[in-house]
């Protein structure tokens, strides 16, 4: 003969749905244990970066210190013989990605560009831009 016990309150045949609240658990559960953590690494630029498409915007013998300024922004330093400076840096940043966001790791600079507007006379004589 078979013997079937049941609990109080317990239906066999129709068995409970978990809560929101145990669904959420699992959930931040499966996070923390690695579930959606992986290595990863982001390239930004820093800084004012100066595009060939904004310098297109300028004209060599006809633009001024401020349609510089108003393509550029503000320099990150004015040269004594007048001439704007602009600088950026290409920064990799590594490290755990955890709900979208990258956190912990580490930050290197790959890369320094800097662009100089030189001016005689008020225009714009010259356009120099390094890499290093």
């Amino acid at each position: 003969m078979i013997e079937l016990r049941f609990e109080a309150g317990v239906d066999a045949l129709h068995p409970r749905r978990p809560t929101p609240r145990l669904l959420l658990a699992a959930a931040v559960a499966a996070l923390l244990l690695g579930g959606g953590c992986e290595q990863r690494s982001q390239t930004t630029l820093t800084g004012h970066p100066v595009r060939a498409r904004d310098v297109a915007k300028l004209t060599i013998g006809g633009s001024t210190a401020a349609d510089v300024e108003r393509v550029f922004g503000p320099p990150d330093e004015r040269a004594e013989d007048g001439a704007l400076v602009y600088r950026a840096s290409a920064v990799r940043r590594s490290g755990r990605s955890f709900a979208g966001f990258l956190v912990g790791g580490t930050e290197e600079v790959l890369s320094q560009r800097t662009a100089k507007f030189r001016f005689a006379d008020g225009v714009l004589t010259q356009v120099c831009r390094e890499r290093s």
